[in-house]
């Protein structure tokens, strides 16, 4: 039996309907992912997020290229937007979601070593003879011939004696 021409044409519209639902559920599918990403970077202020944000950004934008019919119909101004809007606002948000608190101080900031103790003014630590560390081990410590040298100038100085100074 042959089919009749309105049946052929229905076949036509049903496979062109279908292949365009497809293509937009395709196209939803690859915008909610990058959406997604992005929102949940900003949200949880995670920076490692940026990367995959952008690159989904940029496939998204490559699947609309590809799907432009001409120049500057709407999956072109997609394609636009997201290459080079989204993907290059990820990347710098990547940066603009790192912090740093000023007042936390890190282990390093927060360490005393030993010319940073307390003194009072004018005074210099010198450490002569033995020192215990933190694990209970004695040391014997001499401060070298250069470092005397420059502890007695720095007194001298404070002090106002000078020597040879003309």
């Amino acid at each position: 039996m042959i089919p009749s021409a309105n049946t052929t044409e229905a076949i036509d519209k049903l496979v062109s309907t279908w292949a365009t639902t497809n293509d937009i559920f395709f196209l939803l599918v690859l915008m909610a992912i990058p959406v997604a990403v992005t929102v949940v970077m900003f949200m949880a202020r995670q920076i490692m997020l940026g990367f995959p944000a952008a690159m989904f950004w940029a496939i998204f934008g490559g699947y609309c290229y590809t799907q432009s019919t001409a120049t500057w119909d709407m999956y072109y101004l997609l394609f636009f937007a997201s290459s080079f809007g989204m993907t290059i606002f990820c990347i710098l948000a990547m940066f603009g979601l790192r912090h740093r608190d000023i007042q936390e101080k890190t282990a390093d900031e927060t360490a005393v070593y030993i010319d940073e103790e307390e003194k009072k003014s004018g005074e210099t630590i010198e450490v002569k003879g033995e020192v215990e560390d933190e694990n209970g081990f004695t040391l014997k410590v001499t401060p070298s011939e250069r470092a005397r040298k420059l502890h007695e100038r720095a007194q001298k100085r404070r002090t106002g004696v000078t020597e040879g100074r003309k």
